[in-house]
């Protein structure tokens, strides 16, 4: 498996319009030379529903969407996002690649899952702007995200990554907790040297409405990882659902 880090400079422009942060000081003079320039093609760009109200036809509002794109690329502004996601993502590429092998051997060794013989792409956003989701059935993962604890970045890659090894799972809530307990729990702990379930120093780990069923599963779940007897996670999860 070889994970391969683009920067696609589209999905970078609207990912940047549709969340509502700051990178860095000129951004918000960036924004408002863009809505002045065409506020349909803003719209659409930033994912905005309103765009739809506005337009007879589809390929009106991705004409609009598409000269302002062409607009953007030229401004300083969207040049500097440019350089400063291109420094995250080949920082990004160099801390996966070093650490790469660990964390699919413990995928392996603790899920019990088969690593196929496939290229992931990876689309890089700015960090500042916290995106982290796959397109399961593309194989692909879109990331961006400061690192708010040690190896934080490469923890959540291999939790968007576990979504995809895991997609023919049909109760994803159950699955999901089990990602958690996998990446976001023992791989975070062997990754920094040692920690806790749940806790990164003053940080919760996880999201909060999968909390109640981690915690409910965990002494199984020690169990499981310290003996597998040649079961996975699909194993696993079919014996908490039944």
């Amino acid at each position: 498996m070889k994970l391969k880090f683009l920067i696609d400079k589209k999905y970078l422009l609207a990912h940047a319009l549709w969340r509502n942060a700051t990178p860095f000081p000129e951004w918000d003079d960036f924004k408002n030379y863009l809505w002045q320039e065409s506020i349909l093609g803003y719209q659409f760009l930033a994912g905005s529903p309103e765009a739809l109200l506005q337009i007879n036809k589809t390929s009106e509002l991705i004409k609009e969407g598409d000269k302002l794109y062409k607009k953007a690329l030229k401004r300083k502004e969207f040049k500097k996002l440019l350089a400063e996601t291109e420094k995250y993502r080949q920082w990004l590429e160099k801390e996966w690649n070093k650490n790469e092998k660990k964390i699919l051997g413990w995928v392996e060794e603790l899920g019990g899952l088969k690593i196929p013989n496939k290229t992931i792409t990876v689309f890089v956003t700015h960090p500042k702007f916290r995106n982290g989701t796959t397109l399961i059935e593309k194989y692909v993962i879109l990331w961006g995200h400061p690192d708010d604890w040690k190896n934080y970045s490469l923890v959540y890659l291999t939790h968007e990554l576990l979504h995809l090894l895991t997609k023919k799972c049909k109760k994803l809530f159950i699955m999901h907790a089990l990602i958690e307990l996998l990446a976001d729990n023992e791989i975070r702990i062997r990754l920094n040297g040692g920690g806790a379930y749940f806790k990164e120093g003053k940080h919760s780990v996880g999201h909060p409405y999968l909390a109640k069923l981690e915690k409910k599963i965990l002494p199984k779940w020690k169990e499981f990882i310290k003996n597998r007897k040649g079961k996975d996670l699909f194993d696993f999860e079919k014996k908490i659902k039944g």
